[in-house]
């Protein structure tokens, strides 16, 4: 979903929709969960590449390489020389050169014969909507979750083990604004395990337990906390996982 607001150009007084970036940015442990998500691949490795990637890329194009990065697009340098032009080209040197320039290029790829053009970070179906000036900064969802003994993702969980959920404004705080909150595990006849100590409780990272004497089958998962980025709500939130937890 994208948003725009309505936008007056000066030179002619029309009116055009304008792009407007909703929130802040996706931060890249965010990417990571998404990217771990999709593969086989841990949180903790995909952190660990992503965050060398920038160097890596940096030397290479600090050796006048471009990078291309498939599926993204390419990036290479340029240099900036503002103001220090000269008379002759035998006075050009180095010394002129006062700083450079990232250049990003998205990946382009032709289909039907070359007759059509498409770009992969563009070509998407985009819901519009008009941004009404509202950031929903006290949202709070369950976005994942990996069993800590099989590193299964969404779903699959060891009784006795550890599970780790990741998300959004999930820290869990009681009423006092303590750490606190519930963890809250319903099975398929309504009846609610509650889980109440965790091993890491954060804003967007839970770990706990799951109690080795629940029976198997598929929980529904459910958040209780009065935490908000505002502060202390006054009434509790519950915040429901969009997968069942399967447990073995």
């Amino acid at each position: 979903m994208g948003f725009y607001k309505k936008k007056q150009q000066k030179v002619n007084g029309l009116w055009y929709p304008q792009s407007v970036l909703s929130g802040s940015p996706v931060s890249t442990e965010r990417i990571a969960i998404r990217l771990s998500d999709m593969s086989t691949v841990s949180r903790a490795d995909v952190m660990a590449v992503m965050g060398n990637l920038a160097g890596v890329m940096a030397d290479y194009m600090a050796l006048g390489k471009s990078v291309k990065l498939d599926g993204l697009g390419t990036f290479y340098y340029t240099a900036i020389s503002e103001g220090k032009g000269v008379a002759t080209p035998e006075e050009v040197n180095a010394n002129q050169i006062t700083g450079v320039r990232v250049r990003f290029i998205p990946e382009t790829k032709r289909m039907d014969g070359n007759r059509r053009t498409y770009r992969s970070l563009t070509d998407i179906e985009i819901e519009w909507n008009e941004w009404n000036g509202e950031e929903k900064v006290n949202e709070a969802e369950i976005t994942s979750g990996t069993d800590g003994a099989t590193g299964g993702k969404k779903g699959p969980a060891k009784r006795g083990s550890q599970y780790l959920l990741y998300g959004k404004n999930i820290m869990l705080w009681d009423e006092a604004g303590e750490p606190g909150g519930v963890v809250r595990l319903i099975n398929s006849n309504e009846e609610p395990e509650e889980i109440t100590e965790f091993a890491v409780n954060t804003r967007d990272f839970v770990v706990f337990t799951v109690p080795d004497y629940l029976t198997e089958g598929a929980y529904t998962l459910e958040l209780e906390t009065y935490y908000s980025p505002k502060g202390l709500r006054t009434e509790p939130i519950v915040i429901e996982a969009p997968f069942k937890l399967n447990l073995t």
